[in-house]
């Protein structure tokens, strides 16, 4: 006779230890190349909701890749406003860039593109009658 393990709950299937909770994570804003910011802060969503009504949606873009939040530097004062309302006044935020910051952007950019590109290519390429269903 066998006997089954009790189910644990989703809580307590969570990986323990090595990664941050949502809530330790950093708030930061990053400069990468003069023209855009990274910002980085906790999930929060009528943060999410007030950056996507805020901002025009050609000078934001989530990055799922780096998990941030690339956004036109001319909205600078624009997010630390809404960081400071959604997240506190006593939050300090990071103001910096580093070299492997801008290499690690530049090379999800260009992996991205480069995907969409071999996507538009394939696409174009593809018989119809050749696809078997």
């Amino acid at each position: 006779m066998t006997t089954k393990r009790p189910r644990r709950s989703r809580k307590s299937q969570r990986r323990v230890g090595g990664t941050r909770s949502r809530k330790e994570q950093p708030i930061s804003i990053v400069a990468i190349d003069g023209e855009t910011l990274h910002v980085t802060t906790p999930y929060n969503a009528k943060y999410v909701e007030a950056i996507k009504n805020t901002l025009p949606r050609k000078s934001r873009r989530w990055n799922p890749t780096l998990k941030v939040w690339a956004i036109e530097a001319q909205y600078k004062t624009r997010v630390e406003h809404l960081i400071k309302t959604y997240f506190g006044d006593s939050i300090v935020i990071k103001d910096e860039s580093s070299p492997l910051q801008q290499a690690v952007f530049s090379a999800s950019q260009l992996a991205q593109d480069m995907l969409q590109v071999a996507k538009n290519d394939l696409a174009k390429n593809i018989d119809p009658k050749n696809l078997l269903f």
